[in-house]
């Protein structure tokens, strides 16, 4: 993997929360992007991989809401 600047990793890992997140503002991802990039175990990621790792929680508590939903 080349590596990226922090600029590049905090807007690609940005967008890849905008695809999850499209009611946020970008400039609300762009902190959390930031604050995603300091650990740095995700830093160490790649920022599409680092924040579908962040948003897997999310995720799996949607995926249960929705099942939840379906069966009432």
């Amino acid at each position: 993997m080349d590596t990226l600047l922090p600029t590049q990793w905090i807007a690609q890992c940005a967008d890849r929360l905008h695809q999850r997140w499209r009611t946020v503002e970008p400039a609300q991802l762009e902190e959390l992007a930031v604050d995603l990039w300091k650990d740095v175990q995700l830093r160490a990621m790649l920022p599409e991989e680092a924040a579908a790792v962040w948003l897997g929680p999310v995720k799996v508590q949607g995926d249960v809401f929705a099942k939840n939903n379906a069966a009432n």
